[in-house]
């Protein structure tokens, strides 16, 4: 993965070595070698991340993975309402049936699409009920970046757990059992303003 993170910022760097117009065909084709050296990086940390629990992967992945990631992606014309992991999945080089069988060992479901409703898309916090638009002070606007959309599904999700939680009366609860429920939702708060 590290290794993988040094490729994909070689290339890139590269993009601003003063690229005349017409180097435009090679500068896509960069532009796809950092999204893939990215790609793997981002796949193998993320399954670092979920089979150990360890939050150093998730500081890499959010400081310098997934901005990279999110950039190449721009750059080679992405949609930016796609998310950073699916753009990584589709990126990822499964030609290398080693690394992609070493994952998979990892995490077997790292490399799955999320196209169903349950399985991989459920571990995702709800990314099946991501929002496109958000209402506020009595005004709608579109969410275009997916990263935005996907905070505020889990926000969402934060909320609906607290209050399910609230609401079922446990009366085995005590008062720092109840005020810590709280601290999902406030994380999940944090996390999207930190996205927007």
């Amino acid at each position: 993965a590290y290794a993988a993170s040094l490729s994909g910022a070689e290339e890139f760097e590269k993009q601003f070595e003063g690229q005349r117009p017409n180097d435009a065909p090679t500068q896509d084709e960069r532009w796809q070698k950092c999204l893939a050296y990215y790609s793997e990086a981002r796949v193998i940390y993320a399954a670092l991340m979920r089979e150990t629990k360890k939050d150093l992967f998730k500081e890499v992945l959010a400081s310098t993975i997934d901005p990279s990631i999110r950039y190449a992606a721009y750059q080679s014309h992405l949609p930016r309402t796609t998310a950073v992991l699916v753009i990584a999945k589709r990126c990822f080089p499964r030609s290398d049936s080693d690394l992609t069988t070493a994952v998979e060992k990892l995490d077997p479901d790292v490399l799955q699409e999320e196209q169903s409703a349950s399985g991989a898309a459920g571990k995702d916090s709800g990314s099946e009920n991501v929002p496109n638009t958000i209402n506020w002070r009595s005004r709608t606007a579109n969410i275009a970046d997916a990263s935005i959309g996907q905070a505020l599904a889990a926000v969402a999700t934060a909320e609906a757990q607290l209050s399910s939680f609230l609401s079922s009366e446990n009366t085995d609860s005590t008062s720092r059992e109840k005020a810590a429920a709280y601290d999902e939702v406030l994380i999940a708060s944090q996390d999207a303003a930190d996205a927007t």
